[in-house]
């Protein structure tokens, strides 16, 4: 049970919704049930489309107390006890749930940090393999420029950069050629 550790809450449901695809994760049910009473207290704001009239608005507070989110595809749906779908495409407020259930720990603001600079390591090694996708540049020269990561995060991002930028070039394994010099 969750019980007073909030934070977790969070954490869980946004490992649940990550890019909008539905991923089961261990302990959603407790999660989910610490939301529906944020929810249901009026603490935190939820949105969903009626389905009878394809509207989003806003959810009652007091609405919640009746209501139960489901994972279903890649959007959670809101289902009254009778089972039947009150809202489709349900989202919650990011900023009234981050003042709700704040990152209380260090090692949450750690993790957040570690996962900022490997984002941030990820976006250069694709800007540098679209600025010159057949000119490859030594891993370990790329390395002691962006060395605020660790060996191991560094080549798991240059594999999903040449992977999502399809330089080919830099995926070639040996030596590189010298360029002639006039």
């Amino acid at each position: 049970m969750l019980g007073r550790e909030k934070s977790k809450a969070v954490r869980l449901y946004s490992r649940h919704c990550v890019f909008a695809e539905a991923r089961p994760v261990k302990h959603w049910a407790d999660a989910r049930t610490t939301l529906c009473r944020a929810l249901a207290g009026g603490r935190i704001e939820g949105l969903g489309i009626r389905p009878r009239d394809d509207q989003r608005v806003s959810i009652l507070p007091q609405e919640w107390i009746d209501l139960r989110i489901q994972q279903r595809g890649p959007y959670d749906e809101v289902r009254g006890r009778d089972g039947l779908i009150a809202y489709r495409e349900a989202k919650i407020a990011a900023a009234m749930m981050r003042k709700e259930f704040p990152a209380q720990t260090a090692a949450t603001k750690r993790a957040h940090e570690k996962e900022e600079r490997e984002r941030a390591c990820l976006e250069a090694l694709k800007q540098r393999m679209k600025e010159k996708p057949n000119e490859p540049v030594v891993k370990e020269i790329l390395r002691r420029e962006l060395d605020d990561i660790s060996e191991r995060a560094f080549i798991r991002c240059y594999g999903r950069a040449a992977q999502e930028t399809d330089a080919v070039a830099w995926t070639k394994a040996g030596r590189r050629r010298r360029q002639p010099t006039d």
